[in-house]
């Protein structure tokens, strides 16, 4: 279990890319709707709705090549060295 709030909504458009870096907290992604690709570390999937996935802390991670408008909801887990 992810303990914590999750953040508002992410919504992203095509053409628009977002670089992302967590200095301390692990992350589940759950896309509720669009298309695209996320990186995270050396690995890049195809994300869509009902996609989730999880990025460990300190992870650089993007979302990219968005082809339809992409709504992702996102949990973070506590701060490293808090638990």
């Amino acid at each position: 279990m992810i303990a914590g709030d999750p953040q508002d909504l992410n919504r992203l458009m095509p053409a628009e890319g977002v670089e992302m870096f967590d200095a301390g907290t692990l992350g589940v992604y759950v896309v509720t709707s669009g298309r695209g690709r996320f990186t995270g570390g050396d690995e890049t999937i195809d994300v869509a709705a009902g996609s989730v996935f999880f990025v460990p802390a300190r992870e650089e991670h993007r979302f990219h090549d968005i082809v339809e408008d992409l709504a992702v909801l996102v949990f973070f887990g506590p701060a490293e060295g808090t638990r």
